[in-house]
């Protein structure tokens, strides 16, 4: 994900690891190693800024209802490396995925506040009764089963980042495994 704006220069960033990266799939990744290039790499909904204070990322933005259970993101504009935008629909793509129990993402407990998750991935109900849905490209509205006052500090989290499906299902299983396929 690139920052609003262009830039005609190349960019790099030169990480010291001893390990190999296992995968670069936000869905899949339990490691330190993948999930701290991570950070550097991709953009969620809210990250750390100066002093570990939360700042927005990916989102400008966001309102939270009277009852605390529902929260509407307003997405900045942004593109993928590939050009294409990022939307809500990115990240309704990459949070069911992580629910759907055929994923297999360890880091699906981290959902379960979020409405049907628990179930979704107990099987009980199907995938898209998730209480994720894009309002339009840049509006991204999450239903939680009950207030949760760290919610925000959740988005942070590798698990929670955004995929951008049409590339995703290009690249099949191979999706964060190569160098060039993430």
């Amino acid at each position: 994900v690139t920052a609003k704006g262009k830039s005609e220069a190349k960019q790099s960033i030169h990480l010291p690891y001893i390990a190999e990266i296992p995968t670069m799939d936000v869905t899949k990744a339990t490691d330190s190693e993948s999930m701290n290039v991570m950070h550097n790499v991709f953009e969620g909904l809210y990250t750390l800024g100066e002093d570990n204070k939360l700042i927005p990322g990916m989102a400008k933005s966001y309102d939270v209802s009277e009852d605390k259970k529902t929260y509407t993101f307003h997405l900045r504009e942004s593109k993928w490396s590939n050009g294409t935008p990022v939307t809500a629909e990115d990240f309704v793509f990459a949070w069911e995925r992580a629910v759907n129990p055929d994923t297999a993402a360890e880091y699906s407990f981290f959902f379960f506040d979020i409405k049907n998750a628990k179930k979704i991935y107990n099987k009980e109900l199907p995938v898209d009764q998730l209480g994720v849905k894009a309002v339009d490209n840049k509006t991204l509205e999450v239903q939680l089963e009950q207030p949760v006052p760290y919610f925000i500090n959740l988005t942070m989290f590798p698990t929670f980042l955004p995929i951008n499906e049409k590339y995703f299902k290009s690249k099949g299983n191979q999706y964060g495994l190569e160098v060039d396929i993430i």
